[in-house]
């Protein structure tokens, strides 16, 4: 469940929500979800903001025709009083003033005395009848603060809901109230404008129309400017791989040509030639092999097989199978991991994930020093790792490209080792399809860090 304090985590989860819906009802490609998930965003902020404008502006319009409405009864009750005050008959008055005001039909003038005494009521021809209303909280307000008035409440005389305004008159010793029947004419008359909600609903709709357009536009931008890197991209790694084959498969050529050439050739020399061959085979093959996992990561995530899986004895299997290449160049590892790390993920590319950068560090980090794996977690939903060493690190200017396929800090000496100069490219693709982060920097006294995340089963 989402943290009620967390609104963004809550919007976030919501979003994820409608993805999953629009994607599985397909209402539009995947592909332009960027511009749909900013289209929704913008419209569900848009209506909102609308709807609490239109009820802030509704709510303040119905307390300034309260007001109205409380003042024009307040000085009727002046008038009143004074009428009352010289004999003149009530009812005239009452009828006078309905005539001049048609909101105003069906008005009730009570008359009170300070105890609370009606002495008289143009609804009760029988006053004395009426019960004392000094209990009144209109009344009890008016006799307090001098005005008093209740927007809705039961009369318990008439049985109908009423708006009372009161008003008294200690000089006079009476308190004027005066009531209008609380019916769905008096609620029309006190409703904010209907034509300033549908004129708000009109330039919302009309908002939402443009952003829907340019969220449009901008996933057939997105969707051009993805097309023209990925075809730049597909340039790139069509020349980069015909220069990383080119090596041995001419070193392959030429030490078959030269056995072929030589059909005397003594058994040693035909052995070297063939473990020759049989090295820059195995370098074709893991070329070929983490192409394929890219291609595979690039083109087709979806048909990647996730399971719930414990990352421990993963992690202690790579460990250990790297064991042996450690110790021979006199190298330390110290893996520090908590008891259980389960996630949901694809094993061959978890797997793909601490064998290349442990590999990477075995090749490049320098005899004698150690490589060191820590993981915490999990906190906000990820697994952290910090997986580090003391080596020789990289020059600052080549951190930004550590990540770049093919990218090689000391190429010489990178095709001598018989790196593909993909490990890394893998790496952080794999990261990124376990919905992870993962950046590299220099350590102070010297070697590589690599901080990532992976994220945690829910």
């Amino acid at each position: 469940m989402v943290p009620a304090s967390s609104p963004v985590k809550v919007m976030d989860t919501v979003f994820r929500w409608i993805e999953r819906a629009v994607l599985r009802c397909r209402l539009f490609p995947a592909d332009e979800w960027l511009g749909m998930r900013l289209f929704l965003s913008v419209t569900v902020l848009l209506w909102v903001f609308v709807g609490c404008f239109v009820y802030y502006q509704g709510q303040r319009e119905r307390e300034f025709k309260v007001r109205l409405l409380t003042t024009q009864l307040l000085q009727l009750n002046e008038e009143m009083a004074l009428m009352a005050n010289r004999g003149d008959s009530l009812l005239r008055g009452i009828i006078e003033t309905s005539e001049k005001n048609s909101h105003l039909r069906n008005l009730r003038v009570t008359v009170l005395d300070t105890l609370g005494h009606v002495l008289s009521d143009n609804m009760e021809p029988q006053a004395d009848r009426l019960p004392n209303h000094l209990q009144r909280p209109e009344i009890q307000q008016a006799l307090r603060e001098g005005t008093g008035f209740i927007l809705r409440r039961n009369s318990e005389t008439m049985g109908e809901d009423y708006f009372y305004v009161a008003s008294s008159f200690p000089d006079q010793g009476m308190v004027v109230r005066t009531a209008l029947p609380y019916n769905v004419q008096l609620i029309h008359s006190l409703s904010g404008d209907r034509g300033f909600v549908w004129f708000s609903v009109c330039v919302a709709l009309v908002l939402t129309l443009v952003s829907y357009r340019q969220a449009r536009l901008l996933d057939q931008m997105v969707r051009r400017v993805q097309e023209q890197e990925n075809a730049r991209l597909k340039r790139q790694l069509t020349l980069n791989m015909s220069h990383e084959l080119k090596t041995p498969v001419a070193s392959i050529q030429g030490y078959v040509e030269t056995i072929l050439q030589n059909p005397d050739l003594d058994e040693s020399h035909l052995r070297q030639f063939l473990q020759r061959c049989h090295v820059q085979t195995l370098r074709l093959t893991n070329i070929l092999r983490d192409i394929n996992t890219l291609n595979r990561i690039d083109e087709a995530p979806e048909q990647l097989p996730c399971a719930c899986i414990d990352l421990r004895p993963l992690i202690e299997n790579v460990f250990g199978e790297s064991k042996l290449a450690a110790a021979q160049r006199q190298m330390t590892l110290s893996p520090d991991l908590p008891p259980e790390i389960p996630l949901m993920g694809n094993e061959g590319l978890l797997y793909s994930i601490f064998r290349n950068l442990l590999d990477n560090s075995i090749a490049y980090a320098g005899i004698g020093t150690r490589v060191s794996l820590q993981c915490q977690g999990p906190s906000e939903g990820c697994w952290h790792f910090t997986f580090s060493d003391n080596g020789v690190g990289v020059p600052a200017d080549h951190l930004p490209h550590l990540f770049e396929r093919f990218y090689r800090v000391d190429k010489g000496r990178s095709r001598r080792i018989g790196g593909t100069g993909l490990g890394l490219a893998i790496v952080k693709n794999a990261v990124l399809f376990h919905h992870g982060t993962i950046m590299v920097r220099q350590v102070s006294a010297g070697g590589l860090e690599f901080v990532f995340t992976l994220r945690a089963l829910e």
